[in-house]
């Protein structure tokens, strides 16, 4: 699983300090850690996933399943006006899956999932099909996935 701040490549306050740090605020150089942050989510979250490795000769396709949720939960922390951290649950559904059907990562060819109207559906070149049980769907050709799409979940009001 990678994490998010991974996915910046700075450094946590877990490790070691960046000697020399340059800061804008003060003009002066001196050990200390980067921190990103991210202040709004998006509505439509669009995770990619690399399926194709080098190889001498070319590029070839990865045979790793890939284990997905159908929903993500996030919590984005926020300071309040008194200066106290409140966190946010946002939630994510899964609407789509593109999925690439081939050994090779310069061919082969691309199909799809979709979720609409409380229905998946499978969708080729030439045909749109129900799923009738998208779990066993997904289990059967998780291999093939290249792109997730999830929408963000609207908050709903109490009762």
């Amino acid at each position: 699983t990678e994490l998010l701040m991974n996915c910046f490549g700075g450094k946590s306050h877990d490790s070691e300090p960046i000697k020399e740090l340059h800061c804008e605020g003060c003009e002066t150089k001196g050990d200390g850690f980067v921190e990103h942050n991210i202040k709004t989510l998006p509505d439509v979250l669009i995770l990619h996933i690399t399926r194709a490795s080098d190889c001498v000769g070319g590029r070839s396709s990865l045979e790793v399943k890939v284990s997905l949720s159908f929903r993500i939960n996030l919590v984005v922390r926020h300071l309040n006006k008194k200066s106290q951290f409140e966190s946010n649950p946002i939630s994510y559904e899964l609407q789509s899956v593109s999925l690439h059907h081939g050994a090779s990562a310069t061919g082969g060819h691309f199909t799809a999932l979709r979720h609409y109207s409380k229905v998946w559906w499978h969708i080729d070149d030439s045909s749109v099909s129900v799923v009738r049980d998208i779990e066993e769907c997904l289990s059967r050709f998780g291999r093939n996935v290249t792109t997730l799409v999830y929408h963000r979940k609207l908050a709903t009001a109490g009762p």
